[in-house]
């Protein structure tokens, strides 16, 4: 599979664009703050739009440290946010298994001359050996077999 390179300039472009767009709106959590936050997740939406939907009549018991308006802003949020991970998120996944098949390929081919160099080095084809123990360097927990001394 061959991406032109023109179809990737203009994809990587529209992509910056976006990210120049949404930068100002969005976060970066760290993996601690990601793992300590609580998760809405579908099964919560319905539970926290009608509690939000609550939250918003007059005269519903409340405590004071609960913002209806900033309730609504979050809820607005996650919704926008929604939305545009809706659009891109087939494509995201769509490039993860791309990227996974192209690099299974390649790495399979690499692995078939790698046996193949094996075979070639003990024959003493000239030039195999020298790469074959350049590609070692991947496999460092099985060192290939030294030629015996006569």
């Amino acid at each position: 599979m061959v991406i032109p390179p023109e179809a990737l300039e203009q994809a990587k472009e529209h992509y910056r664009m976006g990210h120049e767009v949404l930068a100002p709106y969005l976060i970066n959590l760290t993996p601690d703050e990601r793992l300590q936050l609580p998760k809405m997740g579908d099964k919560s939406i319905p539970f926290v739009t009608k509690g939000a939907e609550y939250l918003g009549l007059p005269g519903t018991p409340a405590p004071d440290y609960i913002n209806p308006e900033d309730l609504n802003i979050d809820l607005n949020a996650y919704e926008t946010i929604r939305q545009i991970r809706q659009i891109t998120q087939p494509t995201v996944d769509m490039l993860d298994d791309t990227m996974l098949l192209c690099g299974s390929e390649a790495y399979v081919a690499v692995l078939a001359f790698y046996t193949y160099l094996k075979g070639a080095a003990k024959m003493n084809v000239p030039g195999a050996k020298t790469i074959l123990d350049d590609l070692s360097a991947r496999f460092p927990s099985r060192p290939a077999k030294k030629e015996q001394e006569d």
